[in-house]
C-alpha cells in the first residue's frame, strides 16, 4: 500500500515486471506468478478482493498492444512536470461526435452495420485564441485526468475525467 504522498502504483508496479523491457511473453508469467500467490484469488476465497481486481486489471490492459500503448502514453504525460493554468471537468468541454472518412460518407452511414467505433472530440477554447483537445479514445479508463497543453501557446489545463 502506498503512503499519502507516494505516487500510486502503475500496472507495471502491480505486476512486478519492467515497462521498458518486458514482453508479453514476460507479463503474462508475472500474471500467472502473482494470480496463484494470493490468497485472495476468487478460486481460494469465494469473492474477488481489491488486490486480485488490481492484478487482473493490470494483466488485462498491458497484454493487450494497444491498450499498453494508450496506457503508456497517459504514464508518460503524468511523468512530466506541467504548470497547469486551469482545471476543467470533461463536461466543462465543448464535444462532437468523431470524423467521418470519405469511404464512410460514401455508403449509407449506420454506425451497427458498420462496426467501427465512432470517436468524440472534446475541446475548450484557449485565452490565446487557440484551443485544447482530446479523443474520447486517448482518456484512459485507469486514469482521472488528462493534462492537455493548448495547440497555439504554452498554457495547459487539467481535464478531470470518470470520477466514481
Amino acid at each position: 500500500m502506498s503512503g499519502q504522498g507516494d505516487p500510486p502504483r502503475t500496472h507495471y508496479d502491480i505486476l512486478g515486471v519492467d515497462p521498458t523491457t518486458s514482453t508479453t511473453e514476460d507479463i503474462k508469467h508475472a500474471y500467472r506468478q502473482k494470480a496463484r500467490a494470493l490468497t485472495t484469488h476468487p478460486d481460494k476465497n469465494k469473492g474477488e478482493d481489491e488486490e486480485f481486481v488490481r492484478v487482473k486489471r493490470a494483466w488485462e490492459v498491458l497484454s493487450d498492444p494497444d491498450e499498453r500503448k494508450k496506457y503508456d502514453a497517459q504514464l508518460a504525460s503524468r511523468r512530466v512536470e506541467t504548470v497547469i493554468d486551469e482545471h476543467l471537468d470533461l463536461n466543462d468541454l465543448q464535444s462532437e461526435e468523431g470524423y467521418f472518412t470519405e469511404d464512410e460518407l460514401d455508403m449509407n452511414y449506420t454506425p451497427p452495420q458498420l462496426g467501427r467505433r465512432l470517436t468524440c472530440r472534446y475541446w475548450h477554447p484557449c485565452r490565446c485564441g487557440g484551443g485544447f483537445e482530446v479523443m474520447a479514445d486517448e482518456l484512459h479508463q485507469d486514469f482521472d485526468h488528462v493534462d492537455l497543453p493548448c495547440f497555439n501557446c504554452s498554457l495547459h489545463v487539467r481535464v478531470t475525467y470518470g470520477c466514481e
